[in-house]
């Protein structure tokens, strides 16, 4: 049993030592597809949002990693193609800046929130179903039915300029795994919060969320 257990730690400790050998871009890369064996202070510039970049563990996407030809570059942007995902990894200095992949992650953040309000309005209820964690808890205050000019393509622009602002503290944030936003919507702001499920985004639902249409309804 000794000599096993030994074994086992030769193997982890040659893991963990052929791992540190990368590139830091191709160690980042593993991160977010989930890999457990990345010290990722080692890797990249502290952020309080590091945590919203892995996902669930991808082995299709480890392996893949694998065979990838990524040289080390001290600073520049690193880009590339891993399966159907473009990736893009900056570095500075010999560690990564995750701030274009952050980046990609708020965008995703507004796009859930505003096609949550896109589809509140349509009455999608489909929709709304696969993007909450429960629907039974989404209020909506409105008329029934279309909206008041039956066509849902007038208010997609509208819609799409409406401001999302982050309200929750980052440092919170990474406590919470939550993030929250804003979204001024007549005079009250709708507050959304979103939570990660392996590698999908859903806005929590789990205390109801009471969605005022009023907004798109006046006349004036």
């Amino acid at each position: 049993m000794n000599k096993i257990l030994g074994l086992f730690a030769l193997l982890t400790v040659a893991s963990c030592t052929s791992r540190a050998a990368e590139p830091v871009a191709k160690q980042f890369l593993r991160f977010i597809y989930g890999a457990d064996d990345i010290q990722i202070s080692n890797v990249c510039y502290a952020t309080d949002d590091i945590w919203m970049l892995p996902g669930a563990k991808n082995t299709n996407a480890l392996a893949a990693i694998d065979n990838l030809k990524i040289t080390s570059k001290t600073s520049g942007i690193t880009s590339g193609l891993l399966g159907h995902d473009l990736y893009f990894i900056e570095t500075r200095d010999g560690k990564v800046d995750p701030g274009f992949n952050l980046d990609s992650i708020y965008f995703m953040h507004r796009q859930l929130v505003l096609r949550f309000i896109y589809s509140a309005l349509s009455q999608n209820q489909q929709m709304l179903r696969d993007m909450v964690t429960d629907a039974g808890k989404v209020k909506i205050d409105g008329p029934k039915g279309a909206p008041p000019s039956g066509d849902m393509d007038v208010y997609e622009p509208i819609i799409a300029q409406l401001p999302v602002l982050r309200s929750s503290k980052s440092r919170d944030d990474a406590k919470s795994k939550t993030i929250t936003y804003r979204v001024p919507l007549g005079e009250d702001a709708l507050t959304l919060t979103l939570v990660k499920d392996g590698s999908t985004w859903k806005i929590d639902s789990s205390k109801s969320i009471q969605v005022s249409l009023e907004f798109f309804y006046r006349t004036n």
